[in-house]
């Protein structure tokens, strides 16, 4: 039962593991794939938190996890009270995690192409990342809706 109710809690942390695409990470589908880039600039950086979707996984695990854990308690009506306790706390407790671990920090930047369109660029910062400034000269990326940016190689 300690095994069930310990993988149950897992669940959430497991969930949130889904690929965000940045600069040094790109999808399996885009490896060996033409895309498009120009040269831009940009005008203008703001950190910013993206938020993660909830898909439930974290809030039904905790509702799993609670109820088992509840399940513990008492007996008769004052297991069931344990229950149900188990099941609200789990299920707020499960939300939460699945909404942190699926939160992350990253950058809007406001840039320039050569082709004098501006355009906004929202992208995810890791470890390894280049966080640009105001005036670098950047490539912009399209593949498909996806655009990411990367630091130009300067001759």
């Amino acid at each position: 039962m300690k095994k069930t109710l310990a993988l149950l809690l897992i669940l959430p942390l497991i969930a949130a593991c889904q690929p965000q695409y940045s600069q040094n990470r790109y999808s399996q589908s885009e490896a060996g794939q033409a895309t498009e880039v120009e040269q831009a600039k940009i005008i203008s950086v703001k950190k910013i938190n993206i938020q993660g979707e909830n898909q439930g996984i974290g809030a039904t695990a905790g509702v799993i996890g609670g109820s088992a854990a509840g399940y513990q308690f008492g007996n008769g009506s004052g297991q069931l009270g344990a229950v149900i306790a188990g099941i609200v706390i789990g299920g707020i407790v499960g939300q939460l995690a699945e909404d942190e671990a699926k939160n992350h920090q990253g950058y809007q930047y406001i840039v320039l192409t050569e082709k004098k369109k501006t355009k906004s660029i929202t992208q995810y910062a890791y470890d390894g990342d280049v966080v640009f400034k105001k005036g670098d000269k950047v490539i912009l990326q399209t593949s498909g809706s996806y655009q990411r940016l990367l630091p130009l190689a300067e001759e």
